[in-house]
């Protein structure tokens, strides 16, 4: 969801919700894996300032997102081998100006 931005001036704002389901990738032959559902909420302000342009301040990630994916595949002895891997990706603060046209 957003407000538009209105070319007279003012404040305007949004957010964003981004989610991903659980999948098991086709990556390859002999290769098999889960990759973990996660969501991402994003939320920003800002204002219009008439006749130079805009600036915007958002949190990226509010929800804290954390990604775990887990992969099995052959070794070079024929055997099999198992890695893991969990990511949390933090908030970050981020500020943007930019122009209109």
């Amino acid at each position: 969801m957003a407000k538009p931005i209105r070319r007279t001036g003012g404040f305007f704002g949004g957010s964003t919700l981004s989610v991903v389901g659980p999948a098991d990738p086709d990556t390859s032959a002999g290769i098999s894996g889960h990759d973990s559902g996660r969501a991402r909420f994003d939320v920003y302000v800002g204002q219009l300032v008439r006749g130079w342009g805009y600036w915007r301040v958002g949190v990226y990630n509010v929800t804290n997102m954390r990604h775990a994916r887990q992969r099995s595949y052959p070794d070079a002895a024929g055997g099999a081998a198992t890695s893991s891997s969990v990511m949390t990706l933090t908030p970050r603060l981020y500020l943007t100006p930019g122009t209109l046209f």
